[in-house]
């Protein structure tokens, strides 16, 4: 059954998804990054606070890695004129 004209193809991302991507892994790199600048600057904090939330930033921005890899992918394809 054919798709409907403009309904972009499942498996793609289109250019404005991929720009919301790119725009949610930069704000989660930079929450993270000044957490983690604050938290070890500040010596009220335990080092077993500080090891626990350094992991959960290395967690957060792994992921966040990953979504703006998709979306640097879906703003390649949509740039190359992949067919949708």
């Amino acid at each position: 059954m054919p798709r409907a004209v403009g309904v972009p193809h499942p498996d793609r991302v289109t250019k404005r998804r991929a720009w919301v991507l790119l725009a949610a892994a930069a704000w989660t790199c930079y929450v993270w990054g000044t957490r983690l600048y604050l938290l070890w600057g500040n010596a009220d904090e335990s080092t077993a606070f500080k090891v626990v939330h350094t992991v959960l930033a290395g967690v957060s921005l792994v992921f966040a890695a990953a979504v703006a890899w998709i979306g640097y992918r879906g703003l390649r394809e949509s740039r190359a004129g992949v067919p949708a």
